[in-house]
């Protein structure tokens, strides 16, 4: 049976959207990975500072920790990776408890990924579900970049179980299909093609209208016996 998004679920998965979209772009198109990361990053940030307004109506009233937000932003922007990465971490350490300093973990997470760092990504993102913020808004993001960091890193088994796991309990409609879509890819990795083919026609069936409906559709075709 096909699921109706309720309007909460709608305005968390545009959100989410503007992540996945920018992340997904910066890998798929923009090189060197320099490129990728500039735009990821500020996309990510935008994202970041827009869920926060619109989860809490406000900002966080710490100028100094705003400031050092924006400043590890700007060496990214100018292209200073390594720097722009120290700078996210010296928000962390500084202004930790911050709404600021809590980003900063997400935004290291995501920035440490896409420099191929995927063990310290890893713990970054896990560091932030230790405190984090907007409720499911990140909180499923930065479970799916976890398995993703699993992925990255040879971890095939470990990505395929915390991947059926989203599928099955993320809050995010977009988080529960990213998911199926990267459990169904790591299966036809390993040879399992019976269970690739399962999650393919789970994402058909309960979301026939999406968009990864169409590419769901198109990988059934390629597997054997569908």
């Amino acid at each position: 049976m096909a699921e109706k998004l309720t309007k909460r679920q709608l305005k968390q998965d545009q959100f989410l959207q503007s992540v996945y979209i920018a992340w997904g772009y910066a890998r798929a198109n923009l090189a060197p990975t320099l490129l990728g990361l500039v735009g990821l990053v500020a996309a990510v940030m935008l994202a970041v500072q827009i869920g926060g307004s619109a989860a809490t109506g406000t900002r966080s009233q710490d100028p100094e920790a705003e400031q050092a937000l924006v400043a590890a932003g700007n060496e990214f922007a100018q292209g200073r990776l390594e720097s722009g990465a120290e700078a996210l971490r010296e928000v962390k350490r500084r202004h930790g408890s911050t709404r600021a300093g809590r980003e900063a973990s997400y935004l290291l997470g995501d920035s440490l990924f896409e420099m191929g760092d995927y063990a310290a990504a890893q713990a970054a993102f896990e560091e932030f579900l230790k405190d984090p913020l907007y409720d499911d808004l990140l909180i499923d993001g930065a479970r799916l970049a976890i398995a993703a960091c699993k992925e990255e890193s040879g971890d095939l088994p470990g990505a395929a179980q915390d991947y059926r796991t989203l599928w099955t309990s993320a809050e995010s409609p977009a988080v529960r299909v990213q998911a199926a879509l990267a459990a169904a890819r790591v299966a036809r990795t390993q040879g399992r093609d019976a269970d690739a083919r399962e999650l393919y026609q789970g994402i058909v069936d309960a979301y026939p209208q999406a968009p990864e409906a169409e590419d769901a559709r198109f990988a059934l075709l390629e597997i054997p016996g569908s």
